[in-house]
């Protein structure tokens, strides 16, 4: 039986919507496949520039620490300059100390034209350019301990001591006081001169030289 004129037209509608149905899905795979290319990531695209990061070195705070002692000796090297002079005799005279000794004083006056600043460190007033005292240590090494008490205890005195390897040592203030002591805990054998000075200038102090042992008396 032949087909109606109805019958071909409608065949023909559905084979064009079929024809431009798939015409309309092969495009649309394309785009996406196009697309999809464009878009996928490169070796080149996938290496990231290296981050750098600087760190900022630690901080560290660490407390001063601080350790006081009775006594503050401060020991400086034997100058060049002029001044006090170990060699020269002293004011009062050469005597002998051995270890076991018992406490000994001499009465003596601070003061002179040198200023033993020079000498650095702790090391400060003024002194005869003689030593004041001189004795020899047999029998060490052994604690020495030296301190002088003014008679006026609102006088400002120093002490300065040259030991037999010509090494100097100072003290200025010592116990809380204005008074200076000097502690060698082990004082080789040999010969010390010793000088008390007056901080204030042209003052002459009269006072106690005091010779003991670290473990003895103290101003």
């Amino acid at each position: 039986m032949s087909d109606s004129p109805f019958r071909s037209l409608f065949r023909r509608c559905v084979l064009f919507w079929v024809v431009l149905l798939f015409g309309a899905a092969l495009a649309v795979a394309l785009t996406v496949l196009f697309i999809g290319d464009d878009e996928a990531p490169t070796a080149a695209d996938s290496t990231s520039a290296p981050v750098t990061t600087t760190a900022a070195p630690p901080t560290s705070t660490l407390a001063a620490s601080s350790t006081t002692s009775p006594a503050t000796t401060t020991t400086v090297p034997s100058p060049t300059e002029p001044g006090l002079d170990p060699s020269l005799p002293p004011e009062s005279g050469l005597f002998t100390l051995s270890v076991g000794f018992t406490e000994q004083d001499l009465t003596l006056r601070s003061g002179g034209p040198v200023d033993a600043g020079y000498l650095g460190g702790d090391c400060a007033g003024w002194a005869s350019v003689a030593p004041d005292v001189r004795f020899d240590w047999v029998g060490g090494p052994g604690g020495l301990r030296f301190y002088f008490l003014p008679g006026d205890a609102a006088s400002d005195t120093a002490l300065v001591v040259h030991d037999p390897a010509g090494v100097w040592h100072c003290n200025n203030d010592s116990y809380g006081t204005r008074h200076p002591t000097i502690d060698l805990p082990a004082a080789p054998e040999g010969r010390y001169s010793l000088w008390i000075t007056s901080i204030d200038p042209g003052a002459g102090v009269v006072g106690g030289l005091f010779f003991t042992t670290p473990e003895g008396n103290h101003p």
